[in-house]
C-alpha cells in the first residue's frame, strides 16, 4: 500500500512538471511574438570604403617650364608636377633654369595633381652629349631640323651643311646626341640622288596589289618596286629593307626589297590609363588583347603602378601588347 501511494505521489509530481512545461512553453511562444514585432531592425551602415593609397612616381627628364619664384607648376619631360615650400631641390646651391636635367621623386595624392617630394638637378651645359654618326633617308626637311631616318636632326648657326636638304635625298650626319634623343648636327652632308645608291629600313605604310609591284610607301619614302620582295609576304605594318637609287623626284627605284618581321620591342613607364581594349604606359598608347598576358604577381594592375610591356609594332597602328609586367613604382 505504501508503494502504491509513492507510485501515485510520483505519477502526480511528473505531471505536474509535464503541465508546467507545457504552460511555460505557450506563454513563451506569444511573448516571442511580442517582442519580434515590437523591437525594430537594427539597420546597417552602409561600409565606406577607405580612400586608395597614393600613388608615388619616379621620372627623369628635361625641365620645359618653371613657374616665377620657383614654387608652383613645372613640366618636367612633358609632365606637370607641382613644386611646393616642402620640396627638397638639390643641389641646394643650384637654381633651376629650363633646360636642366631634372631625377623626380613626386606623389599623386587621390585624383589630385603629382606634387614632387624632390627633385635633383643638373645644369644642362653639363649633361654630356655622345658624339654619333648616321646615314638616312631625308623624312622632313624645315628650316631648323630635319628628319633623318627617323632620328630628329636639329641645326644651329654652327652646323655645317652641304648640299640642299630634300625628302627623299640621303643625308650623311655628324653631330651630338642630345638627352630627348634628338642630334644637334655639326656636318649634314645631302648626297646626289643621281650618285649614290641608299639603303635603309623603315615600316611598309602603303603597299599596291599582290604580287605588290609598283610604288610602296615605307616610312614616309616612295619606293618603286618591280621586282619579288624577299623575305616573308608583305604586308602593312611589317618592316623592309632597300637598296636603290634616288631619282630627282625623291622616289627610290629598289634594286632589292626585303621584308623583315620585326621583334616585340618594349614599352617601360608608369601605367597612366587601363581601358578595356588600350592601356597608356609611359605616354604610350598600346592595345590590348584577348591573348594579352597581364602579370600581376609583383603589383596590381591598376594606374600609377610601374609597367614593363612587350609589344609589337604594327605601322601606324597602336603597338600590341604581347606581355605586360605590372610592379610598384618605389
Amino acid at each position: 500500500m505504501r508503494r502504491l501511494t509513492a507510485s501515485i505521489v510520483s505519477v502526480g509530481m511528473i505531471l505536474t512538471i509535464i503541465l508546467h512545461l507545457s504552460a511555460g512553453t505557450s506563454l513563451a511562444a506569444p511573448r516571442e511574438k511580442s517582442l519580434t514585432t515590437s523591437v525594430p531592425a537594427l539597420a546597417l551602415a552602409p561600409t565606406v570604403p577607405p580612400p586608395p593609397r597614393p600613388i608615388r612616381v619616379r621620372f627623369s627628364g628635361r625641365v620645359d617650364v618653371l613657374p616665377t619664384g620657383l614654387v608652383g607648376q613645372w613640366v618636367i619631360a612633358g609632365v606637370s608636377v607641382d613644386v611646393t615650400e616642402e620640396t627638397s631641390l638639390k643641389p641646394e646651391q643650384h637654381i633651376p633654369e629650363v633646360g636642366d636635367w631634372a631625377d623626380v621623386k613626386a606623389t599623386r595624392y587621390y585624383d589630385g595633381p603629382l606634387v614632387a617630394e624632390s627633385i635633383k638637378l643638373q645644369a644642362g651645359s653639363q649633361i654630356a652629349d655622345l658624339p654619333v654618326e648616321f646615314k638616312g633617308v631625308i623624312e622632313s626637311a624645315e628650316e631648323s631640323s630635319l628628319i633623318v631616318g627617323g632620328i630628329i636632326v636639329r641645326t644651329d648657326e654652327d652646323t655645317k651643311t652641304t648640299g640642299t636638304p630634300t625628302i627623299g635625298f640621303l643625308a650623311e650626319v655628324e653631330g651630338l646626341l642630345q638627352p630627348d634623343g634628338s642630334v644637334l648636327a655639326d656636318e649634314i652632308d645631302i648626297l646626289d640622288p643621281s650618285e649614290v645608291h641608299t639603303e635603309f629600313e623603315g615600316l611598309i605604310e602603303q603597299l599596291p596589289p599582290f604580287p605588290h609591284h609598283g610604288v610602296w610607301l615605307v616610312s614616309g619614302v616612295r619606293v618603286l618596286v618591280s621586282k619579288n620582295p624577299l623575305g616573308p609576304s608583305a604586308r602593312l605594318g611589317l618592316s623592309a629593307e632597300v637598296t636603290g637609287v634616288v631619282d630627282d623626284d625623291g622616289l627610290v627605284h629598289a634594286d632589292t626589297v626585303t621584308v623583315v618581321d620585326p621583334s616585340p620591342n618594349s614599352i617601360e613607364g608608369i601605367v597612366e590609363r587601363i581601358d578595356q581594349d588600350e592601356w597608356t604606359i609611359g605616354g604610350v598608347d598600346i592595345c590590348i588583347h584577348k591573348n594579352t598576358l597581364i602579370d600581376e604577381s609583383r603589383a596590381r594592375a591598376i594606374v600609377g603602378m610601374w609597367a614593363e610591356a612587350t609589344v609589337k609594332h604594327r605601322g601606324a597602328a597602336t603597338p600590341l601588347a604581347i606581355r605586360i609586367r605590372l610592379e610598384r613604382p618605389w
